[in-house]
């Protein structure tokens, strides 16, 4: 018998470097990592920094320009995935 398939956790990113999960990524976020459910929130909530009941990507401060902030989602995104291939 076939194990059924799992539904995919995405976790995600605004632009301040805030950290959500869900099944898809909103159009204005940048996409973390995207994968098994525990794999992916073992992984996020490990490397994220914690801002209180907030999940942060580190390093990303509101005094940073965007571009800034950008480069520094984008370096954690490529961070992560490079740590875990996420099965798909």
């Amino acid at each position: 018998m076939k194990r059924p398939a799992f539904l995919a956790l995405v976790a995600y990113a605004n632009t301040d470097g805030v950290i959500a999960f869900g099944i898809a990524t909103p159009e204005d976020h940048i996409e973390l990592a995207k994968g098994k459910p525990s794999r992916v929130l073992e992984a996020v909530v490990a490397a994220a920094r914690h801002d209180r009941s907030t999940l942060v990507v580190p390093d990303v401060d509101e005094k940073q320009t965007l571009v800034e902030r950008l480069k520094r989602i984008v370096f954690f995104a490529n961070t992560l995935n490079n740590r875990q291939r996420w099965p798909s």
